[in-house]
């Protein structure tokens, strides 16, 4: 199954903190199935980019449009539960629930989440949660996590847990992936399965963005690459339009 998805315009985001400019000016459109890197040194602006997409803070001028629909002003509850799924550098699973049961919290509408459903159609919630737990069992598998499935995640590695994560924003099915640093502290293995789902979900239209560091793996499976240098675009290209600019070299010797 294709994902229908509609597109995603930003249009001179700026935002400041204390004065000092996080981001300035910053405009690019995302087309379907398109894989995304951000990339740039530390205070970039790169993980400020990401909050402002799904509405964790709140940008000082600009515009975020997906279709037709700007979403400005739309909570990150209500941006999160149309369109947009996110992870974080700092992982936020629940530690007490298995690594199954942590994916199945992403799947979006389910009937036991409203109480009024739970109570009055408990078959046809029953019958959704097996799909679901059928579903991130299946996904657990493929980043080679089937055994840990009904493993707590507080008893997972980190490079597990990272998995989980990455299990947990697939199973959303939102059109629009946002990833913080899906890649590090992987092995080589991980950093493998990670890419080769990434590549999965941007062939199914799914539009995907992450920041990453790691310059080889960008290289490698991004289709196109933004630069960001002290909250403003640099340059947008292929990555190696990007990893060879003078204007990405001045950026990390400044």
């Amino acid at each position: 199954m294709r994902i229908e998805v509609t597109l995603l315009h930003v249009e001179g985001l700026s935002k400041s903190f204390g004065g000092n400019a996080v981001l300035t000016d910053v405009s690019f459109a995302l087309q379907p199935g398109e894989l995304t890197s951000v990339i740039g040194p530390n205070g970039a602006g790169k993980t400020t980019l990401l909050d402002a997409l799904c509405g964790l803070i709140r940008v000082d001028s600009g515009r975020v449009v997906i279709g037709q629909e700007e979403i400005g002003s739309l909570s990150p509850w209500v941006r999160s539960e149309r369109w947009i799924e996110r992870s974080f550098q700092r992982l936020k699973l629940t530690a007490a629930l298995t690594a199954e049961e942590n994916v199945m919290l992403h799947v979006r509408r389910q009937r036991g989440a409203r109480i009024v459903s739970a109570l009055t159609r408990r078959r046809s919630w029953r019958s959704q949660e097996e799909r679901i737990g059928g579903r991130a069992r299946e996904l657990l598998a493929r980043v080679g996590l089937g055994k840990e499935a009904d493993t707590p995640c507080a008893h997972l590695s980190f490079g597990q847990m990272k998995l989980v994560s990455l299990c947990g924003v697939i199973a959303s099915e939102m059109p629009l992936m946002l990833l913080d640093e899906p890649f590090t502290g992987l092995d080589p293995g991980r950093i493998q399965v990670v890419s080769q789902c990434l590549m999965e979900q941007a062939d199914l239209g799914r539009s995907v963005l992450f920041v990453e560091h790691n310059l080889g793996v960008v290289s490698t499976i991004a289709r196109r690459t933004l630069a960001l240098d002290r909250g403003s675009l640099i340059v947008d290209a292929t990555p190696g339009e990007v990893l060879t600019s003078a204007e990405l070299r001045a950026a990390y010797l400044r």
